[in-house]
């Protein structure tokens, strides 16, 4: 092979303490697109998922020595920067030959840092299959590595960091995801998310015009919301329905509704197809996006499962995160989603700056109040790359980066951010008191109950239930 590109283990049992036998194993869909494009471009490319695959020393040795790739990227998220760090070290101890290549979330905002490491060659920033190509393309042909946008590295000492690559304005030039090298029955979306089986993941739209403190994802695809068009999406979608046999769809778009025309062409061509005879979908949108009417078409689709970002009661706290909504509207959107027969997943966020303990109650309160089908409730972490973490950084100290994880609740974990007048012990009492508060009521585990189709989904409920019963383990 020319190119291997890894996703890192990630300690489960450490980082979701009694959550980890019902955490998610979602599909690399970033390095499936930046493998499509190699490919598209005459590169070898094999996907190795530690998520899935057989990965050990000894097992990455041997595809190395027998592949003998000249590049091995490896994608992290915060938390996993240790992981893919030992992987890179894994692979220098293996052989000198291949350039080790580090990009992902963490890459881009600590690209500096990153750098520095003597096991990692060069760091991609920002989205890459275009910058993987031209990289991959400089390493073959041994060019000045300083002619490739996107990259940060040293040489001769000195940190050199290049122009970034712009964003792919039409995205319906980039290939669908390599999902040929992933073992798609291997992976499965969150329990939450998911109605039938199999449920496959696909993303149709970059770019987030929102401005959330909490969030970094507007600095990785830009605040320009780019959209594949309709017809590529219903081609996608029918190779997911007719090769690969999906029942169910989980769109990982940012926001599925930020342009509702848009939003409508796609429902309306999903249903001109008959898709919504087939599949079933998931996706995530803003509760000021939404109208009746168009959520009613979105279930006319096929669409049974949506998801706001409500984050807060408060609304002081919604204003200090600069989320821009109103308690009133998260209300509306979830009645109107109701109205509309769609089953309701919202997100809140404990611990955020400023909060007191009476606004995480009634955080708490107002979830349970409106009349939603799932919850998830997460403590205030400021990831590298956004305002938050600028603001929190000189708090946070030396703190390690397998301590960054919204569930240390349900950890041994400390609390990674703790707001001024608050402790650790409180903040993880209140995650699991308000999972537990919000799961464990009668009509929540009645509906619970009536969903279940498969011993999958009652081994996963029964560990979710010791987990909220018990909490950390």
């Amino acid at each position: 092979m020319d190119v291997l590109l890894i996703n890192p283990p990630y300690n489960l049992r450490e980082n979701m303490g009694a959550l980890a036998g019902i955490v998610p194993t979602v599909m690399p869909i970033g390095l499936a697109y930046i493998a499509a494009n190699l490919k598209k471009n005459g590169f070898s490319v094999e996907i190795l998922d530690a998520q899935v695959h057989e990965f050990s020393f000894p097992a990455l040795k041997k595809k190395i020595l027998k592949g003998k790739p000249f590049m091995v990227g490896l994608t992290a998220a915060t938390p996993m920067i240790h992981s893919a760090a030992q992987v890179a070290k894994w692979v220098k101890k293996i052989s000198k030959e291949p350039k080790v290549v580090l990009g992902g979330c963490h890459a881009t905002f600590m690209s500096k840092e990153m750098a520095k490491k003597p096991y990692i060659d060069i760091v991609v920033r920002g989205e890459a299959e275009i910058t993987a190509v031209n990289l991959a393309k400089a390493i073959r042909e041994k060019t000045d590595l300083k002619n490739v946008m996107g990259i940060t590295f040293f040489k001769g000492g000195k940190l050199i960091e290049t122009q970034p690559t712009a964003f792919v304005e039409n995205l319906d030039l980039l290939p669908f995801p390599a999902r040929e090298l992933l073992p798609l029955e291997k992976y499965r979306p969150q329990i939450d998310m998911v109605l039938r089986s199999p449920a496959l993941v696909l993303m149709t739209s970059r770019g987030c015009p929102y401005n959330c403190f909490f969030c970094g994802a507007r600095y990785i695809t830009g605040k320009k919301y780019r959209y594949y068009s309709t017809g590529k999406v219903m081609e996608e979608i029918g190779l997911l329905v007719n090769k690969y046999g999906a029942k169910q769809l989980v769109f990982l778009d940012d926001n599925f509704v930020v342009n509702k025309k848009r939003t409508k062409e796609v429902c309306e061509a999903m249903i001109e197809k008959g898709y919504d005879k087939k599949v079933v979908w998931f996706c995530e949108c803003r509760v000021d996006n939404v109208t009746p009417e168009l959520l009613k078409l979105m279930h006319k689709a096929g669409c049974r499962i949506i998801s706001y970002g409500i984050e807060s009661a408060s609304q002081k706290l919604l204003n200090l995160i600069k989320k821009g909504i109103t308690p009133e509207q998260a209300r509306k959107a979830v009645k109107w989603a109701k109205e509309a027969g769609l089953e309701c997943r919202a997100t809140f966020i404990l611990g955020l700056p400023t909060e007191t303990r009476a606004d995480s109650l009634a955080t708490i309160r107002f979830a349970k109040q409106l009349g939603l089908d799932r919850a998830k409730f997460s403590l205030a972490t400021p990831y590298p790359g956004t305002e938050f973490y600028e603001m929190a950084k000189s708090q946070l100290g030396k703190k390690d980066w397998v301590e960054y994880n919204t569930m240390s609740g349900f950890t041994d974990n400390d609390v990674l951010y703790v707001a001024e007048g608050r402790t650790a012990q409180e903040l993880k009492a209140l995650q699991r008191r308000a999972m537990r508060e919000f799961y464990l009521r009668p009509k929540i585990l009645l509906k619970l109950l009536t969903k279940i189709r498969n011993l999958q989904q009652v081994k996963d409920y029964l560990i979710g239930a010791k987990a909220l019963l018990l909490g950390a383990g």
